[in-house]
């Protein structure tokens, strides 16, 4: 009889924001920045972002906008430039080469679209899981058991013996799932996971991410430039221009009389200099140049076109 691995406590499904002190990560004022030849480029720009212990998030967002950075950041394969990036308490900007290291055995498991980054091709489903508690050093009792628990996980004990190449897109995403949470890290990334695979195989995979989540309290964070898997996520958090714009709660809500249903509820996020994002939608919409009048209103804060010409921005879009 395989040993599951050890389940960790879930959240309060009910709350609509994350609740508790409990943050597992806690991303403040973050800034990462590539120097290419003689240019700088910004890929985050005074990020804030806190995810709760146990909580299943998506990023979202256009390409260039920064949430495979911010992946690479929380998974330590990439540092920023500025800022605290924070991860069960400890700091990954200030940690020592040796920590680090440490870090991204045990503390955190990560899973890449592209299949051949996850699993070597000559080791069978089993080996490559195997693989990061060797480096370990595990019993190998232990490791035996962690690996049969996890191949039942994933569904695919029937497929331990193959390698890679004798494995569907999906069977190899499931491998690869499990060989993340090998070292049952406490912390679970994917960047596209869904990315090459066909819708219905892509569902399965999502689903399996949400099962995981639930049996295991791991805390999973997935980039995903798909809607329809996006909308099944609790949260989702929309990057733009290497900032936090928006949150969406996805809330199951049952009407006095009715069957459940999914109830999204957006947010623009206000970072903590007062910054806010307004939708390049809405900017048009409203016909907001560069200036516009903020204003008190009953409570509310009102944003509205500067209607004063000598003061008036270029045109619609052009930001606030």
């Amino acid at each position: 009889m395989t040993t599951p691995p050890p389940t960790r406590p879930r959240p309060d499904s009910d709350s609509l924001r994350p609740s508790g002190p409990d943050w597992h990560v806690v991303c403040e004022d973050v800034f990462k920045i590539y120097k290419v030849a003689t240019l700088e480029v910004v890929a985050l720009r005074g990020l804030d972002l806190h995810i709760e212990r146990g909580e299943m998030l998506a990023l979202v967002g256009a390409s260039g906008s920064g949430k495979s950075t911010l992946l690479s950041v929380l998974a330590g394969l990439e540092l920023p430039s500025a800022g605290s990036v924070q991860v069960d308490g400890r700091d990954l900007l200030t940690m020592e080469e040796a920590d680090l290291v440490d870090y991204r055995r045990v503390q955190v498991g990560f899973v890449w679209q592209q299949t051949g980054r996850n699993l070597i091709p000559y080791l069978t489903a089993a080996q490559n899981i195997e693989l990061p508690m060797v480096v370990t050093g595990m019993s190998r009792k232990a490791i035996r058991e962690r690996t049969a628990a996890l191949l039942e996980a994933v569904s695919l004990t029937h497929r331990a013996k193959s390698r890679p190449e004798q494995l569907s897109g999906g069977e190899q995403q499931r491998v690869s799932i499990a060989v993340a949470l090998a070292n049952n890290p406490p912390l679970l990334l994917a960047d596209e996971p869904t990315g090459e695979l066909d819708s219905h195989t892509g569902d399965q995979i999502f689903d399996l991410f949400t099962d995981l989540n639930h049996r295991f309290g791991v805390t999973v964070v997935i980039v995903t430039h798909d809607d329809h898997i996006a909308d099944r996520v609790p949260r989702v958090v929309t990057i733009r221009d290497g900032r936090i714009a928006t949150e969406t709660y996805n809330r199951v809500e049952t009407p006095v009389s009715g069957a459940p249903r999914t109830v999204r509820h957006e947010f623009a996020v206000v970072d903590r200099t007062g910054r806010l994002q307004i939708p390049k939608e809405l900017r048009e919409a409203a016909r907001l140049g560069n200036h516009v009048s903020v204003r008190l209103d009953d409570g509310r804060v009102t944003i509205s076109r500067d209607n004063d010409p000598s003061t008036r921005g270029p045109g619609p879009g052009s930001g606030a």
